[in-house]
């Protein structure tokens, strides 16, 4: 089988939790704190983040990855 190029990736910024999540959907009310929450369990409060794409590849689920 063979490998094709390696996808490579520049992280650009993180990625914070919306004010949203706070939000009791039935109620409107802002009746939790998701990033405190978050930062109690995690040690942060990131949702995720923002990258470019440096180098094209192939990206498949299971690959792993390496931070370089």
């Amino acid at each position: 089988m063979s490998v094709g190029p390696h996808a490579r990736f520049k992280v650009v910024k993180r990625i914070v939790r919306c004010a949203a999540t706070n939000v009791d959907p039935l109620t409107g009310i802002r009746d939790l704190n998701i990033p405190k929450a978050l930062m109690r369990a995690l040690g942060h409060s990131d949702c995720g983040i923002y990258a470019e794409v440096t180098a094209a590849g192939e990206i498949a689920a299971g690959n792993e990855i390496e931070i370089v």
